[in-house]
C-alpha cells in the first residue's frame, strides 16, 4: 500500500482524535468499544436473530439528515444536536465529525479495495452509515440486513452504526468498515479472527502499532492459556500475533487469509491463515507460531529482533511459568505444565553458570502436538541470542545446554493442537552436567619462531561436533576465531583424547591469549579458560 495514503489516513484519524501522542501510539481507551463480535456471538448462540437485530438497529438509528459522498459510495445518516451552535460545522451546517467519517471511509476504501485488492462489499449501492451519540447509544457495530452468509452477488447487505463520542467516530468508522470487508468474505469464521484481524489491519492502514494496553499484557501473563481464547485478553493476544504476521510476512497475508476463509464453509480460521502464509511467504502456520513465541520469549524487549512497528513499544516478555535457579533432582515446580491449544509455556534458566551445563528433559503424551525450543545467550557470543530446537520423539525430548558466566536461557514449550484440541500436560526435569560437552584435561600454548603451537586434551566428550580456536591480545578483550571452520572432534568418547593446532599468523613479540570452544551437534557452545604465549 502506498505510504502517502497511509500518511493521509493517519492524519485524518489524528484530526478526528483517534490517534494521540507519538505516531505509534493508539488511544484505544478513548473510543467506543466494538459491538460486532458480541453481536455475531449472540446470533450464533441463538440469543439474537440477524434480521430482527437489523430491523431493531435500523429503527434505533433513524436519523433525519443524510449525506451521500460525492462518489456515491457512502451515505451518512446523522442528527444535529440541540447544541448545534457549539458544534463545529461546515458551511452547509454538516458537522465536521461527519466529514471526518466520510473522509476516513473514502481513504479506507481506496487503500483496501482499489489499492489493496479486497473485494468491494457494496459495488452497486451506497453503504449506509448511521452516526449516533449520547446515553444509550451502545457500541459501534456492523448492522446486518440479511444473513451475511447469504450475501448476494451485488454485495453484502449490511450497514454501519457508529456510537459513542463524536471524536471517536472516525476511528470506529475505519474499524467497522474492516468488519464489513470481513463479513463480505465470510460470516462463519471464529469470532476472534474478526476483531483481532481488524485491530491488526488498523495498524497496517495507519502506520501505528497494534493496540497493546492492559489486555495484551494480560495475555502474556498467562501465555500457557490459548492465544485464541475468548475474552478481551484473548483478542488482544490474537491481535498481537496477527500484527506480528503482518510485520514479518507482509500486509497481504491478512487479506489472503480472509480470501481463503471465504472459499471454505464453516469456521476454518487457522486453516485459512495457514494457506495464506504458504501462498504469500512460503512458510507454515506452525513455523510462524514458533517464531512468534520465540519473539515473546526474549527476557527483555531490548534483545528482541527489530520489527517494522506493527507491535507496540513496551510489550513485556511473556511471563515464565517456571524459573529455575537451582538444580534439584527430579521434577521442578508445582507439578506438570498445562498448555492449552495454541498456547505456550516458558521456563527460564538463570544463575546456573556454576552448573557447567544443564540437562533438560521433557515428557508429554506420545501423540501430543508439542514442540520445544531453547533460546539462549552467552556473554561472549557476538551474535547475541540463538534458537535451538529440542527434538521430541514419542512425547520425550532432551537437550543439554552449556551454561557460562552471564548466560541466559529460556525453554519454550508449545501446544500446536487446534482450538478443538485438548490441553497437554508437560513434565520436565533439569540436572547439572558439569563435564558436558567435554571434560578438559589440559590446554597449553607453546611459542617458537613464527608460530604458536596449541595443544589440548579431554578426558570425556559427549555429542561433540568440533572445535573453534579463539585468540585475543587482551584477556579482557574480544576473542576472535582463528579458524574459519570447526576442527573435527571425536563426537563421543569415554577415554582421553588429544588435539593439536598451529597458529602461523602471529607477530613476533606479541602476547596472545588462546581458548578453545567445543561445539555440540545441537550448535551449542562451551568455552575453556584462556592460556597465554608470547610469539617469538
Amino acid at each position: 500500500m502506498h505510504s502517502q495514503l497511509r500518511h493521509f489516513m493517519a492524519v485524518a484519524l489524528a484530526a478526528a482524535g483517534f490517534l494521540t501522542g507519538p505516531a505509534r501510539a493508539v488511544d484505544t481507551a478513548g473510543r467506543a468499544a466494538c459491538g460486532t463480535p458480541g453481536l455475531l456471538a449472540a446470533v450464533r448462540s441463538g440469543v439474537a436473530d440477524l434480521q430482527r437485530e437489523g430491523r431493531r438497529s435500523s429503527a434505533e438509528a433513524s436519523l433525519p439528515r443524510a449525506l451521500t459522498t460525492s462518489d456515491g459510495l457512502f451515505t451518512l445518516h446523522y442528527r444535529i444536536p440541540a447544541l448545534a451552535g457549539r458544534l463545529r460545522t461546515r458551511r452547509n451546517a454538516v458537522p465536521n465529525a461527519v466529514f471526518r467519517v466520510a473522509r476516513t471511509l473514502a481513504l479506507a476504501r481506496l487503500m483496501l479495495v482499489e489499492r489493496g485488492g479486497w473485494p468491494d462489499p457494496s459495488p452497486t449501492r451506497p453503504l449506509d452509515v448511521f452516526l449516533v451519540s449520547g446515553p444509550g447509544s451502545g457500541r459501534s457495530r456492523v448492522v446486518p440486513g440479511l444473513d451475511p452468509a447469504l450475501s448476494p452477488e451485488e454485495g453484502v447487505e449490511v450497514s454501519i452504526l457508529l456510537a459513542g463520542p463524536r471524536a471517536s467516530w472516525a476511528g470506529q468508522a475505519l474499524h467497522q468498515y474492516l468488519h464489513v470487508l470481513q463479513l463480505h468474505q465470510s460470516a462463519n469464521e471464529d469470532i476472534w479472527l474478526y476483531e483481532a484481524s481488524a485491530l491488526a489491519l488498523e495498524a497496517v492502514l495507519t502506520g501505528t502499532a497494534v493496540p497493546g494496553g492492559r489486555e495484551a499484557i494480560a495475555s502474556l501473563e498467562r501465555p500457557h492459556r490459548s492465544l485464541l481464547r475468548p475474552g478481551a485478553s484473548g483478542l488482544a493476544g490474537a491481535a498481537l500475533f496477527l500484527g506480528y504476521l503482518a510485520d514479518v510476512h507482509g500486509n497481504v497475508v491478512l487479506r489472503e487469509a480472509w480470501h481463503q476463509a471465504g472459499q471454505r464453509y464453516g469456521p476454518n480460521s487457522l486453516d485459512a491463515l495457514g494457506i495464506a502464509l504458504r501462498l504469500t511467504d512460503l512458510t507454515t502456520l506452525d513455523d510462524a507460531w514458533r517464531a512468534f513465541t520465540v519473539w515473546l520469549a526474549y527476557p527483555d524487549a531490548a534483545s528482541r529482533p527489530d520489527l517494522a512497528g506493527r507491535l507496540p513499544d513496551g510489550i513485556p516478555p511473556a511471563r515464565p511459568a517456571r524459573r529455575v535457579t537451582s538444580l534439584p533432582d527430579g521434577d521442578i515446580g508445582e507439578g506438570p505444565l498445562q498448555v492449552e491449544p495454541f498456547g505456550a509455556a516458558f521456563i527460564q534458566l538463570a544463575e546456573l553458570e556454576d552448573a557447567g551445563a544443564v540437562r533438560f528433559e521433557l515428557q508429554t503424551a506420545a501423540d501430543a502436538a508439542v514442540s520445544a525450543d531453547v533460546l539462549i545467550s552467552w556473554k561472549h557470543t557476538p551474535l547475541g541470542w540463538m534458537v535451538v530446537p529440542v527434538r521430541l520423539e514419542n512425547g520425550r525430548g532432551e537437550i543439554t545446554i552449556p551454561m557460562g558466566p552471564g548466560s541466559r536461557a529460556v525453554v519454550i514449550v508449545r501446544n500446536h493442537e487446534p482450538l478443538s484440541g485438548t490441553t497437554v500436560n508437560v513434565e520436565f526435569s533439569a540436572s547439572a552436567e558439569p563435564t558436558f560437552p567435554f571434560d578438559l584435561a589440559f590446554l597449553a600454548a607453546d611459542a617458537s619462531p613464527g608460530r604458536v603451537d596449541l595443544s589440548w586434551g579431554t578426558d570425556t566428550e559427549s555429542r561433540m561436533y568440533g572445535w573453534i580456536i579463539y585468540r585475543a591480545t587482551d584477556p579482557q578483550g574480544r576473542f576472535r576465531p582463528v579458524t574459519r571452520l570447526p576442527l573435527p572432534s571425536m563426537g563421543n568418547s569415554d577415554g582421553p583424547l588429544a588435539y593439536h593446532f598451529t597458529d602461523t599468523t602471529v607477530v613476533a613479540g606479541t602476547r596472545y591469549y588462546y581458548l578453545v570452544e567445543g561445539i555440540t551437534v545441537d550448535g551449542l557452545a562451551r568455552r575453556s579458560a584462556a592460556v597465554a604465549a608470547r610469539a617469538a
